[in-house]
């Protein structure tokens, strides 16, 4: 096995490896909290005629003795870094862009101190732009600001967000960096009051939240509170640092950050037990909402709507504006903020509720598409007519689970839930190089250098050119413990203690094991039944083509909202199911969710799943066969050459003068027979074709892979012949003598 006979080359793939612990929603937030207000209706404040809330610009008392007002909107200022408005395009680690704006209650100048805004929902948002230019966002978050009480400070956030497609993007840029647009938001706001003696202008213009009728919403406590989080500051590496110096950020109880405590909608005395005790029936949707129309009925009920409009831009130029398009922008500097953690080296990074860490390994991957392991192999033969084999390996980074569960919980307790339930990717580094160790530098020669750069990223393809005998050791080495081995060294930039000096390049080494007993990427999905409150179980389905083990499974519950790049919050979980758990090929099995003490009565409309150690049922022996036969790709011809010298004389001896041909039948083991005939003259010289596959050169009789038997019978003018005994032999030459005739007339 020398490297001129056997050769190797590593290319980047073009593969985009996902984040890992990506949530799985079974209700919209949004949803809930429609529900909520509409139920909240029959308590909210009653006015007498005379104190009627009909204009915006001052303060109402209500029979209680309370002051309202109708609420105006503005644009929220950042709450968090550079000063200017809280609008940005978001760009996440798998490339898709989003468009976040954050709106804030604005009081009326002049009002008294403690007037609160009348309790609002948002039935539609609407982004309108020169010429005909549109953008809704569906389903905006209205949040209650729990420092309220401060002067000045608003009753509450409007958060509305949405993904937007590659071919909109420059639109909704000029949209808001262009004055020339015009760019409009319309806000409509409904809300509802009493008055005594009937409403001078009672409005009937019921919009029913989009909740499907029969959906279930339950919760497990009588409390239901939700957890916001306020501002996302940097990643202070300094402060992961100290912690880390000084053990605290260890010894910190994960899962608890010190998010502020939000109710939803914000709405005094809506989550009390009574109203978490109708979150419980299944039917009180449907009942809400006709109470709902029942109240619009009554002449003292006022149910109205206001449209709040804001006219604004954004231009780029200014040093405020800057962050809103910082996400279109190519130029992007890397940090140099590696710092190493209790559970890997992490840096912060550019996406929103993200970090870098560096992977715990390469491992093989698995290809769902093909039911597979990533092993591509094509059989050919050589200008020479030897049999070889060109085989794809491809390698993706790999994190240990319960490590990236751990993480996630100690960022979010250090950064007193700046992170919540973050994204771990890989990225952020500054050069990383693969170099080949075990068999490689000896058996066989890389094409290019030794060390070859890539990019952690994406996958990596290792494409060998070798002979067939080198290739069974390949597949041995698969098969086996040790597996294809090998080196990612990576460079990255940390801070000197003090930060005056020049960040010091660090090189961090990351093993590659390649092998059919750990792979990266078996497609366990995590499934939830949709409108489901607060999910008491997971459905683990397995997309393998195959039986998988599943050896550890770590869940976290979340609260999460389409509108917040960021989770409003995370609580610990565990499970009683037993684990390893065992699941059929293209199977489902449940998962129970045991809250943990942490939750303390908070609602969750989403889990997240890390799977430990899942791995093929099936021995490497199998898994490997499976690929030859999932993969018959390519076969060698084996081409037989047979001929009779008695018809290829000039003249036929005596004895053979009666005869005017020999069939050949050659049988070869797990092959139907073949056969052809010899005759005189020009036809004395046949040949046949047999395909040599990989199944073939690996199986247990490769060493008799050009071994075959055959038999013979002389073909008269008048009659056909016995077969003759079967006759053992080898290669590609056959010479065929007929049978005896003699042995024909008995």
């Amino acid at each position: 096995m020398s490297d001129a006979h056997n050769r190797i080359e590593i290319k980047q793939v073009p593969l985009k490896v996902r984040s890992m612990g990506r949530p799985v929603t079974s209700l919209e937030l949004s949803q809930v909290q429609k529900m909520l207000h509409l139920e909240a209706e029959r308590d909210a404040p009653r006015f007498f005629r005379s104190e009627e809330p009909v204009r915006d610009d001052r303060a109402y008392k209500a029979r209680d003795g309370k002051l309202y007002y109708r609420p105006q909107l503005r644009v929220a200022a950042r709450a968090v870094g550079r000063s200017g408005p809280e609008v940005a395009f978001l760009k996440d680690a798998d490339g898709g862009i989003s468009l976040r704006l954050v709106l804030e209650e604005r009081p009326p100048e002049g009002i008294p101190g403690n007037a609160r805004p009348l309790d609002v929902r948002v039935e539609e948002m609407t982004l309108r732009w020169e010429p005909d230019g549109e953008w809704t966002f569906s389903e905006p978050l209205v949040m209650s600001n729990d420092r309220a009480d401060e002067p000045g400070a608003p009753a509450f956030h409007i958060v509305a967000g949405s993904e937007v497609a590659q071919h909109r993007l420059d639109e909704l840029y000029r949209a808001l960096s262009d004055s020339g647009a015009r760019a409009r938001l319309h806000v409509e706001l409904s809300y509802g009051y009493w008055v005594d003696g009937g409403a001078a202008d009672p409005v009937r213009k019921p919009h029913k939240p989009d909740i499907d009728r029969h959906f279930s919403m339950r919760v497990k406590t009588p409390e239901a509170l939700l957890r916001a989080v306020k501002g996302e500051p940097a990643f202070d590496v300094k402060k992961i640092t100290e912690a880390i110096r000084s053990g605290d950020a260890v010894t910190t109880k994960p899962g608890i950050g010190k998010a502020s405590v939000v109710q939803l909608p914000p709405i005094s005395g809506v989550l009390n037990e009574s109203a978490a005790a109708k979150l419980k029936d299944p039917d009180w949707p449907e009942r809400t909402w006709t109470e709902h129309l029942d109240r619009l009925a009554e002449p003292d009920f006022f149910a109205g709507t206001v449209v709040r409009k804001l006219e604004f831009f954004f231009a780029p130029s200014l040093d405020a504006n800057r962050p809103i398009y910082a996400a279109l922008r190519e130029e992007e500097s890397l940090p140099a903020e590696w710092t190493d953690s209790p559970y890997g080296m992490i840096c912060r990074s550019p996406f929103p509720n993200t970090v870098y860490r560096l992977p715990d390994g390469l491992r093989l991957a698995y290809d769902e598409e093909l039911g597979i392991p990533h092993v591509i192999p094509v059989l050919y033969r050589d200008d020479d007519g030897e049999p070889r084999v060109r085989v794809t390996l491809r390698a993706v980074p790999w994190h240990d689970p319960q490590k990236l569960v751990q993480l996630r919980d100690w960022l979010q307790a250090l950064s007193d839930g700046a992170y919540v339930h973050p994204h771990v990717v890989t990225g952020g580094y500054r050069e990383a190089s693969l170099s080949l160790g075990g068999m490689f530098p000896e058996g066989i020669q890389t094409v290019g250098d030794q060390v070859a750069e890539i990019s952690l990223e994406g996958g990596i393809d290792l494409t060998l050119d070798v002979t067939a005998e080198f290739y069974r050791h390949l597949c041995e080495m698969l098969s086996a413990l040790t597996g294809l081995t090998g080196e990612v060294a990576v460079a990255v930039e940390v801070e000197i203690a003090g930060g005056e000096d020049p960040p010091e390049r660090l090189t961090r080494r990351i093993p590659m094991r390649l092998r059919f007993r750990e792979l990266a990427g078996l497609p366990v999905q995590v499934h939830l039944d949709e409108g489901v409150l607060s999910p008491g179980e997971v459905r683990l389905q397995n997309r393998a083509s195959t039986p998988v083990q599943v050896g550890g499974f770590y869940p976290r519950l979340l609260q999460v909202d389409s509108n917040s790049v960021v989770p409003l919050g995370a609580f610990p979980a565990a499970t009683s199911t037993p684990f390893p758990l065992k699941i059929g090929a293209d199977d489902e099995t449940s998962v129970d969710l045991r809250p943990g003490e942490e939750v303390d009565g908070a609602l969750w409309n989403a889990v997240a799943v890390e799977l430990a150690d899942p791995r093929l049922m099936q021995p490497p022996e199998e898994t490997l066969d499976r690929v030859h036969r999932v993969l018959p790709r390519g076969s060698v011809r084996w081409v037989i050459e047979a001929e009779c010298p008695v018809f290829m004389a000039d003249s036929v001896p005596d004895g053979f003068a009666d005869l005017h041909a020999v069939e050949v039948q050659i049988v070869r083991d797990g092959h139907s027979p073949l056969q052809m005939a010899l005759g005189r003259g020009d036809e004395a010289r046949a040949q046949v074709s047999l395909d040599v596959t990989l199944p073939d050169l690996l199986g247990e009789e490769a060493e008799r892979l050009h071994q075959f038997s055959y038999r013979v019978r002389n073909i008269y003018l008048d009659r056909i012949g016995a077969w003759s005994e079967a006759r053992e032999t080898a290669g590609s030459r056959l010479f065929v003598v007929p049978n005896p005739v003699e042995e024909d007339e008995r």
